[in-house]
């Protein structure tokens, strides 16, 4: 397709050249019909006319009529091709040069009034300032950066913010937590007023104390390491935990004791049958009883005492036994009273043990409120 292209511009060009050079020489022969001199033809460009003398003047290629007063002729760069306007300013006539008669050229006006052919009619294009962008901001784009920028400084405001208000919301939380283990403590005042009372309300109670301990222990852990409550709100979660234990453990042993106060009637037995087998049952019950106990340091003493005694009830029990089997009564009676006061024993020990715990426990308690109040402060 280039070499198409290529080839009609070359041809275009060629009948250009051509037409521009028999035009050439038909002006030519035309300076040469009307007598001018080689010099007047190059130097006598723009020849002036007498004043008045506006008559068309004949000639080979023809007469140019402008109507116009001005002098001299100027012709364009279309018009030196040959290419005239169709306006009426021009007029072109031709006449046979008369006989004898040396023809002569108009004498050009100083400036011409042909116009230009019109090419096209082309225009400049003005491109609107809104398409080029023009160095104004539209109100959508003020919108836009106005709230991009209105996000960014709260951004950076929350930021600079952000860490005092945590460390504010933290302090509130742990004085909340603080103060609900407080109350909590505060009602296992009827628990240790009355330690051998109803187990099922002072268990509630203590289940309260636990929860409460572990939400304090849960915020505290959340707060900075540098945080100067942070350790001291840890150290009485976990003391109020230790104490919860305890408490709790103690209630438990009371129970699960029981069995060891429950010992057969065995007063005025005479049938060594049935005695044994009131005998087996409860010692049936009271090796149950030592797999139930609790892993409580403060009870450890008793339950040793307590687990020696069911080790060495067998003794007893053949000794009992025996006693009755042969019918003699004193020996019987003795061994009874044997039992009755290793269980006393045994009971008294258990009620100085969780005295103790519970006495320990109300201490801690005393002093776990105080501590508990210094954080809320």
């Amino acid at each position: 397709m280039g070499a198409k292209t290529g080839h009609g511009i070359a041809s275009v060009v060629s009948a250009l050249r051509q037409w521009g050079s028999e035009a050439a020489t038909g002006l030519r022969e035309a300076i040469d019909m009307g007598g001018f001199s080689t010099e007047e033809k190059i130097s006598n460009r723009n020849p002036t006319i007498e004043e008045g003398d506006r008559s068309p003047r004949a000639s080979a290629v023809g007469v140019l009529d402008r109507n116009q007063s001005d002098q001299g002729l100027e012709l364009s760069m279309l018009e030196s091709l040959g290419f005239y306007s169709d306006d009426s300013s021009l007029v072109v006539t031709v006449a046979e040069t008369p006989p004898g008669i040396a023809p002569s050229l108009p004498a050009p006006d100083s400036r011409s009034q042909v116009p230009d052919l019109d090419i096209g009619g082309w225009h400049p294009h003005i491109i609107a300032r809104s398409k080029l962008g023009g160095g104004r901001l539209s109100s959508t784009a003020i919108i836009a950066l106005s709230v991009t920028l209105v996000v960014l400084i709260a951004m950076i405001t929350s930021l600079l913010r952000g860490p005092g208000e945590t460390a504010a919301r933290q302090n509130n939380q742990l004085s909340d937590g603080a103060g609900e283990l407080a109350a909590s403590l505060s009602r296992l005042d009827a628990v240790m007023a009355a330690p051998t009372g109803e187990v099922a309300e002072s268990t509630s109670l203590l289940l309260d104390v636990d929860r409460s301990a572990r939400d304090l222990f849960d915020v505290a852990a959340a707060l900075p390491e540098d945080n100067a409550l942070r350790q001291a709100a840890i150290g009485a979660a976990q003391s109020a935990l230790a104490m919860e234990t305890a408490l709790g453990d103690a209630l438990s042993y009371r129970v699960i004791l029981q069995p060891l106060w429950d010992s057969p009637v065995l007063a005025g037995m005479t049938d060594s049958t049935e005695a044994a087998s009131m005998i087996a049952s409860w010692q049936v019950d009271l090796a149950d009883m030592v797999e139930s106990f609790p892993d409580s340091p403060p009870l450890d003493e008793h339950i040793a005492q307590v687990t020696d005694f069911v080790a060495g009830f067998d003794q007893w029990r053949v000794r009992y036994l025996d006693a009755v089997t042969a019918g003699d009564a004193a020996k019987a009676d003795a061994a009874e009273a044997d039992l009755e006061g290793q269980l006393a024993l045994l009971a008294q020990a258990g009620e100085e043990t969780l005295g103790a715990v519970f006495a320990a426990a109300d201490a801690e308690r005393g002093r776990l409120i105080r501590a508990l109040d210094s954080l809320r402060a």
